[in-house]
């Protein structure tokens, strides 16, 4: 799956999303604590979506992802001049832990 996004410098860049090399990817975050969110995918599904509103199908990529969540309680940011610590959330009962993410949703 190729994703396409704009690069620090404002340029065009495109990445591939493999699932042999390093499948992670960062969305923007529904959260106010930190401004993206981070994922591992597990797998990459394509279906063909058809809407009232549409006059022909339309292919889309779903992204089936195990999600990250920051560690709160380690100091990071600008203030503390480190990174931020992830990790994977505890319990895969929690509806958290896996979800699917459209393919236009993750930044890279």
């Amino acid at each position: 799956m190729t994703v396409n996004y704009t690069t620090y410098d404002l340029r065009r860049g495109q990445d591939k999303i493999n699932m042999k090399g390093r499948p992670y990817v960062m969305a923007l975050s529904w959260d106010s604590f930190h401004p993206y969110v981070y994922a591992r995918i597990l797998a990459i599904y394509r279906v063909k979506v058809l809407h009232r509103s549409m006059a022909h199908p339309t292919n889309m990529d779903i992204l089936w992802v195990c999600w990250f969540m920051i560690n709160k309680k380690h100091k990071a940011g600008w203030k503390a001049k480190r990174l931020y610590k992830i990790q994977f959330i505890p319990s895969l009962d929690d509806v958290r832990a896996s979800l699917a993410l459209c393919s236009g949703t993750p930044i890279r």
